[in-house]
């Protein structure tokens, strides 16, 4: 699922650019009408958020479209007050199956339909959230998706009231990643600022309304060369089949500084990486439980339990497996690089030619096509192979 973000960010988009919001809460007497109104600023860049009236079964609609905006991808997270409304299937049955809860709708490119590709989706009624991570793609000339002020729906989710008032709760979540501002993002290739609305039914007076206004870039800022390095390298880990020297964020490192021999390596066919320096480097706790040969990383919100020699692994309680299970090699646990796109969710980049394994966040996956990430590929090669004694005697004494 991260290798498809990846693939098709790396064809999209020659360099990403977070895109940040502002988000206001209003009333609007007619629910359903996505258009501008006659006041709002021509050419503003708009994500809204319509709440339709509730049937008399108490099932209602809420959409989310775009407006005013060119984008490749999106991602969003939702609060919702989990005593009044309920996430429902099409039935309206509460349901924690995200598929059945909404429904995705393609955006129109040159007057073809094209779908978007979910990377992750989540909706708890236990806790009240549900949230989207999703691209496209697509072959017009800047390889963006163009949408005019009369605006584009997206998604449409379908809720219940099951509780008292009309206090739906609706909101945006809290980044998980940064732990500062709102989980909203837009990802365009540039560095602009959106407003996100929340526009309730004119019946719904118990709303509870909330401003956000993150800071807005400077759109008149130039980066310069070294700013883009920055914003390229930034949560990205490169590691070399074979080299126990690895770049994180630009910056030469070792995979292990006691034991050189800990090193990524190819077996059957399967790229092993170092589970240990891979979690901690993205924030895990890692655990060893050596009576049952158990390791358990915490990442935020997230429990994986694996077991030595075992395919299977649990994502908060969810089995997956592994295309290979995990060793012990040089004292140390090795996991297939698969593991680390669907486990860690990383976008994960292999360059069999070199042996290069390039680990990124899913908002900003390697691209290999464009000159920047070429340079600095050629760069941090140079650097693995020249520095990497350097930098490992430096750091023993």
């Amino acid at each position: 699922m991260t290798n498809l973000l990846k693939k098709a960010l790396s064809v999209c988009m020659a360099a990403t650019m977070l895109v940040t919001a502002s988000c206001i809460t209003v009333l609007a007497e007619d629910t359903q009408d996505i258009a501008p109104a006659a006041d709002e600023v021509k050419n503003e860049a708009k994500v809204k958020f319509t709440i339709g009236e509730p049937d008399e079964n108490g099932i209602f609609t809420a959409k989310l479209s775009l407006h005013n905006l060119k984008f490749v991808s999106l991602q969003f997270s939702f609060n919702f007050n989990k005593d009044v409304i309920k996430a429902v299937d099409a039935e309206g049955n509460p349901t924690d199956d995200f598929n059945e809860f909404a429904v995705c709708n393609p955006a129109k490119v040159e007057g073809t339909n094209q779908e978007l590709t979910q990377v992750k989706t989540t909706v708890s009624n236990a806790i009240g959230v549900f949230g989207i991570i999703s691209y496209i793609k697509v072959d017009t000339e800047d390889r963006l998706i163009h949408v005019d002020e009369n605006g584009c729906v997206l998604y449409e989710f379908r809720f219940k009231k099951v509780g008292e008032g009309n206090n739906f709760g609706f909101a945006l979540a809290d980044n998980p990643v940064t732990g500062n501002g709102k989980d909203a993002i837009v990802y365009d290739g540039r560095d602009l600022s959106f407003t996100f609305e929340f526009i309730y039914p004119e019946e719904s007076k118990e709303q509870s309304s909330s401003n956000y206004y993150p800071d807005v870039p400077d759109t008149n800022h130039v980066a310069t060369p070294e700013e883009l390095k920055r914003e390229r390298r930034k949560g990205t880990v490169v590691l070399q089949v074979n080299n126990y020297a690895v770049s994180v964020e630009g910056i030469i490192k070792w995979v292990d500084k006691d034991n050189k021999n800990v090193v990524p390596y190819i077996e059957n066919d399967r790229t092993m990486v170092p589970l240990r320096f891979i979690s901690e480097t993205f924030g895990a706790d890692v655990e060893w439980i050596p009576e049952t040969r158990t390791i358990e990383i915490a990442l935020e919100d997230t429990k994986i339990t694996m077991q030595l020699d075992n395919r299977d692994y649990q994502i908060n309680g969810e089995t997956k497996a592994m295309d290979t299970v995990p060793v012990i090699r040089e004292d140390r646990t090795f996991v297939p690089i698969r593991f680390v796109s669907e486990a860690l969710e990383k976008a994960v980049y292999w360059n069999g030619t070199t042996g290069v394994v390039v680990v990124a966040p899913l908002n900003n996956p390697w691209d290999d096509t464009d000159s920047l990430s070429q340079e600095l590929m050629t760069q941090t090669l140079l650097a693995l192979k020249w520095l990497g004694d350097e930098a490992y005697s430096h750091l023993k004494n």
